[in-house]
């Protein structure tokens, strides 16, 4: 039972205090079966020799030395996962400020509203705001092993059941990154058939000016800075103008956009979008043309519609991107936990108007009796089922910064 005034050891801090020495003097840590982990990266970037050894080919730059996927650790490591975090907590600081200073104020509000409905709208707002800051506080790996340990109680036409509750941490998470695949690549089949269908009605009836419409894939890349954060504002803005400029020039109707992000040879991270649009055609060389514009790239890849792009491949095409994981082969748990941060609070995939309409009554129902899902309660409080990390979420959030474990890379500052 924990106190208010104690914190227990998380898990990687079990498995990082059981060590056996590795040759000159590295250390790694011995997993739960007793396997031996990848020797950590951190006594590897501080050892003298070695740093001797590597002066001829490092660029002297902590930030190369840091977010090189060659220098990613084995899944299991808790350096990995402490590099992760500690980007996560210092990306995130200053919206988790904002947030709890949300929910004091409206707190303050509250007691000294006149009217009762005033005050429960600022009671909702100021827990909103509370829920949120929690939330972003809490421990990533921790929120993680919580997935499918929480249920939730529903009722429709089959009667009541409960359903387990993930962690919705898609790019970590393993057994959510496979049913949010299954749900999206089912929503997205049902939207882009429906909306092929009326696009071909159109065509029919019409003129019959242009190919028969069908799923173009699209994908748009932008120059690579280094970080994740700004290319993906940079290809968001630059996507915000090529949209306006293709429904002005008519170049498709419905569409819907995934981001993904791949390490690249350099493992600093590239970002680009791939685009499922329903359209008879697509001009290439104004396409590019446009997109230079807007980001400076000049790599633009289109695809039309084939066997290869019909409605369900393009589903499972952009729902692959949509639950991608991170692996730490490809990304070391710098880079990772800023992928986390560039994709905090953004839009899973970006759609036209209303292209989600003609499955907004289906996604509520009973695939079995076909009558609405209703919630009949809300799950187990986390708190119960992980209080090691609501607590030092709420230490986070009044000012308490609570180590978690030892980082692999030296950070200068908080440039990443």
């Amino acid at each position: 039972m924990r106190t208010a005034g104690t914190v227990e050891a998380s898990p990687l801090d079990a498995c990082r205090s059981s060590e056996r020495k590795w040759p000159d003097g590295v250390t790694s840590a011995v997993g739960p079966e007793g396997a031996l982990a990848t020797p950590p990266m951190r006594n590897l970037h501080h050892s003298p020799e070695l740093e001797a050894s590597r002066a001829p080919r490092a660029s002297g730059s902590v930030q190369n030395l840091g977010t090189s996927a060659k220098l990613a650790c084995a899944p299991d490591n808790p350096e990995w996962t402490a590099d992760l975090e500690y980007v996560w907590r210092t990306r995130t600081h200053e919206a988790l400020q904002r947030l709890d200073q949300r929910a004091r104020r409206q707190r303050r509000r509250a007691r000294t509203a006149a009217e009762p409905s005033e005050r429960v709208t600022l009671s909702r707002s100021a827990e909103w705001a509370e829920h949120r800051a929690q939330a972003m506080a809490l421990p990533r790996a921790e929120l993680v092993a919580t997935c499918g340990k929480r249920f939730r109680h529903v009722r429709c036409g089959c009667g009541q059941r409960e359903i387990a509750v993930g962690c919705d941490q898609v790019q970590l998470c393993a057994r959510c990154s496979r049913r949010h695949w299954r749900r999206w690549r089912k929503r997205i089949v049902r939207a882009l058939d429906a909306h092929v269908r009326a696009a071909r009605g159109a065509w029919a009836a019409g003129e019959r000016r242009g190919r028969l419409p069908g799923v173009y894939m699209i994908t748009l890349t932008v120059p690579h800075s280094g970080s994740i954060v700004d290319d993906r504002a940079t290809l968001a803005a630059g996507w915000r103008k090529l949209s306006k400029r293709a429904e002005a020039s008519g170049w498709w109707g419905a569409y819907a956009l995934a981001y993904e992000v791949t390490p690249g040879r350099d493992g600093k991270g590239h970002v680009h979008v791939h685009i499922a649009a329903v359209s008879s055609w697509v001009p290439y060389a104004e396409l590019r043309e446009a997109w230079q514009e807007f980001t400076g790239a000049v790599i633009v890849d289109v695809s039309p519609p084939g066997r290869s792009t019909r409605s369900a491949k393009a589903a499972e095409y952009l729902a692959k991107y949509v639950t991608k994981g991170i692996k730490p082969a490809d990304f070391t748990g710098a880079k990772a936990g800023e992928l986390l941060v560039a994709m905090r609070g953004k839009r899973r995939v970006t759609t036209s108007l209303r292209f989600w309409r003609p499955l907004r009554d289906a996604e509520t129902r009973c695939s079995r009796c076909r009558e609405h899902v209703a919630s009949c309660g809300a799950p187990v409080a986390l708190r119960r089922v992980a209080p090691g990390a609501v607590l030092q979420a709420m230490a986070e959030r009044i000012g308490w910064w609570i180590p978690r474990g030892t980082v692999q890379t030296k950070f200068k500052g908080d440039g990443l």
